[in-house]
């Protein structure tokens, strides 16, 4: 076999180099890693530069807040003072002098007085109700805010001339006509206590009976008219006088004062009344007076602040009646007006009375009158403002637990 020589020459298809050499494939990769980088790059600048643009954020559109409406405030009426209308009808005014709103009436077909009124909270009411003929009386309280109706007291009397309630509204004192006789009373809870018992002496002014606490409720006080039989066998005589009684809360008895009316507390320690043409007082449980002025008038009535008095007299042989104010600071009496009786101190300085023309001193009653005509009167300029008109009315009674 023949071994081929070694200078032969390589064929022309041999002899041919490759079409792509291996360096163009390594520039190729890396021009294309180089781009594709470049355009992570540019990606990543765009996103960059993309999150620090802030764009404005859309709310959830919120449901408008409704503005709430200023809050009412209703005023609360205060009721100054009460009275009695033709003995059938109970009225409350209100601290305006303009509104006034009834409290009680009775009924047509029903028979029944009105006797006594007193307030026992600012919004409460109390008053005594009886028979016109027969014995029977009832004390009631009735709310003016809720309109309702409670009763107080039950009793067998002909009449409660005048009733107060203790400060703590727990206890009523009144003096009731029962039997002949007239009494005063404690009312405890359920235990009605007679304190004393005396021979009826009708008060036919209905200015004679009141019944009043100390501030603290420690004392009591009941000023009412007595009899007493004065003379001889042959010449004997029933006489009537006003006297004051004052008990402790106990029902032990302090003072009995004769001729003594219209009883004030000056403290919780003293009391003050009419007396002998005099205002005096003294300490309750002792003997000794001191006056406070000379004093003709009738029914003083101590204002608020315990400085003045309110009465009314009579002037030229009783032709006319004149409404007075007593000082204590300056001790001086000074004449209001003319035409007023029976005054009743409802605010500092101002007074509710009833207008009259003429009659003579304590026989001024209410009845005699064709028209009685309640009025208030500033003290300070004597102006008059008109309330109401009835054929008689009484027991104007101020709400002190205003």
């Amino acid at each position: 076999m023949e071994t081929p020589a070694k200078n032969e020459e390589v064929s022309e298809f041999a002899q041919k180099q490759p079409l792509i050499e291996k360096s163009f494939y390594k520039k190729f990769f890396r021009g294309l890693f180089l781009f594709v980088g470049l355009i992570v790059i540019i990606i990543g600048v765009m996103v960059f530069v993309a999150s620090q643009i802030k764009r404005p954020v859309t709310e959830t559109p919120k449901p408008e807040e409704l503005e709430e409406p200023p809050e009412v405030v209703i005023s609360e009426t205060k009721y100054l003072f009460a009275y009695i209308k033709n003995s059938d009808s109970i009225f409350a005014v209100a601290s305006d002098f303009v509104e006034k709103i009834l409290i009680a009436e009775v009924p047509v077909s029903a028979d029944g007085i009105y006797t006594a009124i007193s307030w026992k909270d600012p919004k409460v009411i109390t008053y005594s109700k009886c028979l016109s003929v027969g014995n029977a009386c009832e004390i009631f309280s009735y709310d003016i805010i809720n309109n309702s109706l409670k009763p107080e007291l039950v009793s067998t009397a002909s009449r409660i001339n005048s009733f107060e309630w203790s400060p703590d509204r727990k206890y009523i004192a009144y003096i009731s006509e029962e039997s002949g006789q007239t009494n005063l009373r404690f009312k405890s809870g359920t235990i009605d206590t007679i304190l004393k018992t005396s021979p009826l002496a009708k008060d036919t002014t209905n200015t004679y009976s009141k019944v009043m606490f100390t501030d603290d409720g420690q004392f009591l006080a009941f000023s009412s008219l007595i009899q007493k039989v004065v003379g001889g066998k042959d010449n004997e005589q029933i006489i009537s006088f006003p006297v004051v009684n004052i008990y402790r809360i106990n029902g032990i008895q302090i003072d009995f004062i004769q001729n003594a009316s219209d009883p004030f507390f000056i403290d919780n320690e003293t009391v003050g009344y009419k007396k002998d043409g005099k205002l005096v007082y003294k300490k309750i449980g002792d003997t000794g007076e001191s006056e406070i002025t000379s004093f003709i008038g009738y029914n003083p009535q101590v204002s608020p602040n315990g400085e003045s008095f309110a009465y009314w007299w009579n002037e030229d042989n009783g032709l006319n009646v004149v409404l007075g104010v007593y000082d204590s600071k300056l001790n001086i009496h000074r004449n209001i007006l003319r035409g007023i009786i029976l005054p009743t101190w409802i605010t500092q300085d101002k007074v509710a009375g009833i207008k009259a023309d003429s009659c003579l001193g304590e026989n001024c009653l209410l009845y005699q009158f064709q028209t009685a005509s309640l009025s208030i009167v500033d003290i300070s300029n004597g102006e008059v403002t008109p309330v109401d008109q009835a054929k008689s009315i009484s027991n104007i009674t101020f709400n002190r637990a205003n």
